[in-house]
């Protein structure tokens, strides 16, 4: 999303407690469907949003189910078997939370323009040591990916692995746990160097003519102010 750094942490601050606190299914749902499905649609990063809902939030809605509306037959309130109903709203309700807790989190951290990861942590009033860790954290995972397309390609050339056979993923997790994690220390130890040699950090924190506030900002906290509302109501 195309916003001020400090609006985007504001709604970060806000959305979490607020979706943590509230259990009304329907207020979950209608932030999900009107507010950050469609903003997760527009910004392109709905491949890992549903990617992650169907390995692991999915699955965890029909272990609750299971639990909740058939082992169980109640809601953790009510004595057992007693509403097995209740129970599978209570299951579809933590899901939902986590959905939407998931969507904010995508919308927060993913839609950042990595050319601006520094200016927007220095923005958010985080010190240098902070930045640098936050910085490496974002660049991790593709550090991992290069190195495991690396080594994957290497174990297919000697014979090792076929490409074609999916579960061979999880046999090659040992073989690629430590090249990846030397390879990601490596390249977080290079880049913070890099930074702190050039004192990179600082000349951008003096430079703050980065970012401007636009009607999107409003439009943002508007909703959310409207939605947090909406549940102490």
């Amino acid at each position: 999303m195309d916003i001020h750094p400090k609006t985007r942490l504001v709604l970060l601050l806000l959305w979490i407690p607020s979706a943590l606190l509230s259990t009304n299914f329907i207020l979950l749902s209608f932030a999900i469907l009107v507010y950050t499905l469609p903003l997760i649609i527009i910004f392109k990063v709905y491949k890992p949003y549903f990617s992650f809902i169907a390995k692991f939030i999915l699955p965890l809605f029909t272990i609750l189910t299971i639990v909740y509306g058939y082992l169980l037959g109640s809601p953790p309130n009510k004595i057992p078997g007693s509403d097995p109903y209740g129970g599978v709203v209570f299951s579809a309700t933590i899901i939902v939370k986590l959905i939407l807790l998931t969507s904010i989190f995508h919308l927060s951290l993913l839609t950042m323009n990595k050319r601006k990861l520094i200016s927007t942590f220095r923005c958010w009033g985080l010190n240098k040591e902070l930045t640098f860790i936050f910085v490496n954290a974002f660049n991790t995972y593709d550090d991992w990916t290069i190195k495991a397309k690396q080594v994957i390609e290497a174990r297919m050339a000697r014979g090792m692995y076929r490409k074609n056979r999916k579960w061979q993923h999880w046999l090659d997790i040992p073989y690629l746990l430590k090249p990846l994690t030397f390879w990601a220390i490596s390249a977080a130890l290079n880049r913070a160097n890099y930074l702190n040699e050039r004192d990179l950090l600082y000349r951008i924190e003096l430079n703050n003519d980065y970012f401007s506030y636009s009607y999107k900002d409003y439009l943002h906290l508007s909703f959310t102010i409207f939605w947090i509302l909406l549940i102490i109501t």
